[in-house]
């Protein structure tokens, strides 16, 4: 029992993921830190959406190298 997705793997899908390794290799050389603090930026926005959700707030403390504290 095989699994067949519901899509065909075409050439025009291949050449299209191959450009787009090009270029995130190209990236990751110039700005290779780049990927973390997308991720970190994310997830702080995730965390805050839902603290907001509950009617909390994220709170930095201590400037740009300090840390996060919720407020209720």
């Amino acid at each position: 029992m095989s699994y067949k997705p519901p899509y065909s793997i075409t050439s025009k899908i291949l050449n299209l993921v191959s450009e787009i390794s090009e270029i995130v290799a190209k990236l990751e050389i110039y700005e290779p830190k780049i990927p973390l603090k997308l991720r970190k930026d994310n997830q702080i926005k995730t965390i805050t959406g839902t603290l907001e959700n509950e009617q909390n707030r994220l709170q930095r403390v201590g400037g740009k190298g300090g840390y996060w504290i919720v407020k209720v």
